[in-house]
């Protein structure tokens, strides 16, 4: 199988943003990870800010809630302030179009965001999963600064979103082993999953 697009699912503090760049250098293929932000506020005219902001979230019931409000009574409905640029619902449809449209041209690389999911029935795309014992990507954000108590909390916020972004959009658990091709434990060192990832594309 010649694959042409790679997807790379993550928990949170696994060094994905390493592990993309130097699989991008290997194939010679280019990497969207924050820069899929980027594509996605050029594709939909969305400031980058606003796209930051509402990338892999999902709404809380409250502010769903004011925005069908606001959208059912109109300007003499009551005191809500919508929000400007993209919500969350706006920015994971945008963020699908975008994937199709990369996956499409080929020869990239695609991190996070449900990648694997919206690419499921591609079989050129190749579908990565990252994941490491809670206490080594602890140790891993500490080595970069972060105190304990914040970098425990952080872990857990941010994979708890994951999770959730996942179920809201696709209705699936995260993460589904099911959908990859290859999990990997980060925790073997970048040249081990290098290895293995290059080794299982070539089948």
């Amino acid at each position: 199988m010649q694959y042409q697009t790679l997807t790379i699912g993550r928990e949170f503090g696994c060094g994905s943003g390493d592990f993309g760049r130097a699989l991008a250098g290997k194939l010679g293929w280019k990497l969207f990870d924050r820069e899929l932000i980027d594509e996605v506020a050029r594709a939909a005219q969305f400031d980058p800010a606003a796209c930051r902001q509402a990338d892999e979230r999902v709404e809380h019931w409250l502010h769903r809630i004011g925005k069908g409000l606001w959208s059912a009574a109109g300007e003499k409905g009551p005191a809500t302030v919508p929000v400007s640029g993209p919500d969350a619902d706006l920015m994971a449809h945008w963020t699908a179009r975008v994937i199709e449209d990369l996956a499409a041209a080929g020869s990239c690389i695609l991190v996070g965001r449900g990648g694997n999911h919206i690419l499921r029935g591609h079989p050129d795309a190749f579908h990565v999963f990252l994941y490491a014992p809670f206490a080594w990507r602890l140790r891993r954000l500490e080595a970069q600064g972060m105190d304990r108590p914040a970098a425990e909390a952080l872990l857990h916020r941010m994979d708890h979103d994951r999770a959730a972004y996942i179920r809201h959009y696709f209705q699936q658990e995260w993460p589904d082993r099911h959908g990859y091709h290859l999990l990997l434990n980060a925790s073997l060192g970048p040249d081990a999953l290098l290895a293995a990832t290059l080794a299982a594309m070539q089948g």
